[in-house]
């Protein structure tokens, strides 16, 4: 158990995915006395490749500063999950692989947040593996749950089955890119994408079990490279049965992507943005500069977004590309870093749409079943998000 000021902040506890992998994890449970009385709210991130779950500590007190239950993890194979590998629930075990980072262990951390509604007490079963086995197989989702995806979990989760994604109230991704080194515009990026997916991958993953740079599970990095290789990448590497985001993801998303970011640039973020939404749902926010645009012409600017407002209602899905000197200075990370993410203001512009977000699953919950006031609506407040503050980090 960790403590701060004599407050409990977290509880380390370990995952038992359905096919027999031991995760660890995270939990934060919410600060305040409203949350933990009522709905839960959980908020579950999902990691990018060679950062440490505790890398989002800063990040999981804001949430749980706000009322949501937060949980970090560390996919199988990587750090201390890699710790758990072989000990006797994992021996003899396949490899570790984006597709089982996808189909099992997002699935599995789910199912832990279900399982902690159904106790009494945040953490009584906390020091336990956590079989999923044990939750109900289906039924109604006992919390609320956000899925906040960095860099690669944005792909990671394209593996997770519907039943999974259907219980997701919302998704957030920050620079979750394509690796395609044609999908990138600036050369850095270009040249960097081509050297990792056509020469260090190829060379390394045959020699070592795990990529020094990243601690990144050797077979993980060469479906990787795999997918850097096709010109739909994830999505045309594995079978067309085995991603069906347009399909099952039916809830309001969020794409971020940074200027300057050379490991996510804006242009392939967009790609991955468009696979995971509808055509006719989208609403892009270049921000600052009401004048500036990236790249492609279906882009709007922050001023023909507010001139067209009427139409913000429909949206679900949206794509912010933080410009100027707040991309450069956030760049791949420094969105989670307290002083640079929280000080911006994008923290809480990203609050602000999850709470919305939840709101609206809940408003349409119980209007199917009834209990719906006359005059509410489940219409999606996009309105109400907190411009970006342009500040001085």
């Amino acid at each position: 158990m960790n403590t701060a000021s004599s407050q409990q902040l977290y509880q380390d506890v370990t995952i038992l995915t359905k096919d027999k992998y031991l995760l660890s994890a995270r939990v934060y449970e919410p600060s305040t006395t409203s949350a933990q009385h009522g709905n839960k709210k959980t908020a579950i991130v999902g990691s990018a490749i060679g950062v440490k779950m505790n890398f989002y500590h800063d990040f999981a007190c804001f949430l749980q500063h706000n009322g949501y239950r937060v949980v970090l993890f560390d996919y199988r194979g990587c750090y201390e999950s890699r710790n758990l590998l072989y000990n006797k629930y994992n021996q003899h075990l396949p490899p570790t692989d984006l597709i089982s980072w996808g189909k099992f262990d997002i699935p599995s951390v789910i199912d832990y947040v279900e399982q902690l509604d159904l106790v009494v007490g945040p953490f009584e079963n906390s020091n336990k593996n956590c079989d999923h086995s044990n939750t109900k197989e289906s039924g109604t989702v006992m919390s609320d749950i956000v899925f906040i995806a960095h860099s690669i979990s944005g792909k990671s989760i394209c593996f997770t089955p519907k039943k999974y994604l259907e219980k997701i109230s919302a998704m957030v991704c920050v620079a979750s890119q394509s690796g395609n080194f044609t999908h990138q515009t600036h050369i850095l990026s270009k040249m960097l994408f081509f050297f990792v997916c056509y020469l260090f991958c190829p060379v390394m993953t045959p020699m070592v079990n795990t990529l020094p740079i990243w601690t990144m599970p050797s077979d993980c990095a060469k479906q990787c490279a795999q997918c850097g290789r096709y010109s739909e990448e994830v999505f045309g590497a594995f079978p067309k049965e085995t991603i069906d985001l347009q399909q099952y993801l039916n809830c309001p998303v969020l794409f971020y992507a940074l200027r300057h970011d050379i490991l996510g640039d804006a242009a392939a973020v967009k790609f991955i943005f468009n696979y995971f939404t509808n055509n006719n749902m989208k609403d892009y926010q270049p921000l600052h500069e009401p004048t500036s645009k990236i790249g492609h012409r279906d882009y709007r600017t922050v001023t023909e977004v507010l001139a067209d407002r009427s139409n913000l209602y429909h949206f679900l899905h949206h794509f912010i590309y933080l410009n100027r000197s707040l991309g450069k200075r956030l760049g791949h990370f420094g969105f989670f870093k307290k002083h640079k993410g929280m000080n911006s203001g994008v923290w809480h512009h990203l609050l602000t749409f999850i709470d919305n977000a939840v709101e609206r699953k809940r408003r349409d919950r119980d209007s199917s079943i009834g209990t719906a006031s006359p005059d509410s609506s489940t219409t999606f407040n996009h309105t109400s998000l907190p411009p970006l503050r342009h500040s001085k980090l």
